[in-house]
């Protein structure tokens, strides 16, 4: 017979399974984000004013902790930086025009 028991109100991210007198612990990565948004910069920044240690941080919001770290130690405020890519040809006035004229 095999239970699976879910501590998820303690740890998250983990599973205790058992199978009669043996327990296997499974856990679970952290998910991989490319940016974080507004609202998790400011429960981060609100759980900081509340005097949470990152790692409690980290497991509310299931997020890692350098990712943590660099919204607490950020000195200017939080924005998201202009992403690379290949610069415009057209302005937004010739794309109308292009349009317009198709």
């Amino acid at each position: 017979m095999v239970s699976v028991i879910t501590t998820f109100d303690l740890e998250p991210n983990k599973y205790v399974v058992r199978k009669g007198k043996r327990s296997l612990v499974l856990r679970f990565k952290m998910p991989k984000a490319q940016q974080l948004s507004n609202e998790e910069v400011s429960k981060i920044l609100h759980l900081k004013l509340l005097c949470k240690t990152v790692k409690e941080t980290l497991k509310l919001l299931n997020r890692s902790k350098s990712m943590i770290y660099r919204v607490v130690t950020r000195k200017k405020p939080y924005e998201s930086k202009p992403r690379s890519g290949r610069p415009r040809v057209t302005d937004i006035r010739s794309d109308r025009r292009i349009q317009r004229m198709a």
